[in-house]
């Protein structure tokens, strides 16, 4: 008798429980579904970075959509945020750091088509510590799309006037992958071509790769890199202004050194990837395939202000695609600063 009252005490407890707790669920959810209902994108918010206090709007936190840091300041998650003793929300992290994102979304909502927002300075002594940040915030992405590389055919100047060669050109992924094909008509042995969209080369500098989609079979002569002067183009690798890499040769004002392969293997092959990048006057390129240390041309002609991505074919058939490195990618150059 004793042990069946007991069984039917702990039913009604355990049902006692499970109701209490379906109650408490109800409860969060109108609260949270009150909460919400509250959040506007003129709200004022104050972050306290690890004893900093930093205002923003709402609508400043939550521009890096689909991001960790947008989803903590959306208003969806204000019950389960940590907060300080006036009920700022607390984040543990380095405030000059913090600080640095803020203020570079703020000027994200002032920024214009032609007058994009650069990467912010970082103190070289952090630069690691706030990428490992932007990556835990899911901001990687949203720091680090170049925004002065447009891989739109407009963008590109060649010069068929002179050459009489045939480009074709087609564009992918919202103008930041972009394939030529080159087609010869025998009175040149080679092409150049250039992106007329101006290199940053100040904080980050800018970054692109160049995939060697294929080869043909009378020979592998392709050239990559920069050069200061777009109307040169059809002796582009003799301009004083072109700096860049050639199979086993590398290029400095517009002239070469045989023989300077700078990677293991000297010849180009079909899927041969390159990362290149422009900072101050270094151009450094990183072949992926062979994982090879990063190569780097010096002292970057200081007379010329202005630089531009260049390459050059040379024979029949060969197609090469051009596209921006995402936040992995750069992290080949960048991880090393």
């Amino acid at each position: 008798m004793w042990e069946k009252l007991q069984q039917t005490q702990h039913k009604k407890m355990k049902q006692l429980e499970e109701e209490t707790q379906k109650l408490q669920q109800e409860k969060d959810l109108m609260n949270a579904a009150a909460a919400a209902a509250s959040v506007t994108e003129k709200d004022i918010i104050t972050i306290n970075a690890g004893g900093k206090l930093i205002t923003a709007l709402r609508s400043t936190l939550t521009i890096p959509t689909d991001s960790m840091w947008s989803f903590m300041f959306s208003g969806r998650w204000e019950e389960s945020l940590t907060r300080d003793s006036n009920g700022h929300i607390f984040l543990d992290y380095d405030d000059e750091l913090i600080t640095i994102i803020v203020n570079f979304l703020r000027m994200k909502t002032v920024e214009g088509p032609s007058d994009p927002i650069l990467y912010p300075y970082v103190n070289p002594h952090k630069k690691k510590e706030f990428r490992r940040l932007l990556r835990y915030f899911g901001l990687l992405d949203f720091f680090e799309l170049d925004p002065l590389l447009d891989f739109s055919k407009d963008s590109f100047v060649q010069r068929d006037d002179l050459i009489g060669s045939t480009i074709t050109m087609t564009e992918h992924d919202n103008n930041k992958k972009i394939t030529f094909g080159y087609k010869s008509d025998g009175r040149q042995d080679y092409h150049g071509v250039a992106c007329s969209t101006e290199l940053d080369s100040s904080g980050e500098g800018s970054f692109w790769k160049l995939r060697i989609d294929k080869l043909s079979d009378d020979g592998d002569c392709f050239l990559m890199g920069i050069t200061g002067n777009l109307d040169s183009l059809a002796l582009g690798y003799t301009d004083s202004t072109f700096f860049g890499w050639g199979p086993g040769e590398r290029w400095s004002r517009g002239s070469g050194e045989d023989g300077v392969a700078e990677w293991s293997r000297s010849q180009f092959a079909q899927g041969d990837c390159f990362f290149l990048r422009l900072k101050a006057k270094q151009l450094s390129i990183h072949r992926v395939n062979e994982n090879d240390t990063i190569a780097v041309i010096d002292n970057i002609d200081t007379d010329t202000t202005k630089f531009y991505i260049s390459f050059i074919f040379a024979h029949d058939g060969t197609v090469a695609s051009l596209e921006s490195l995402n936040a992995e990618e750069r992290a080949v150059f960048t991880d090393n600063d």
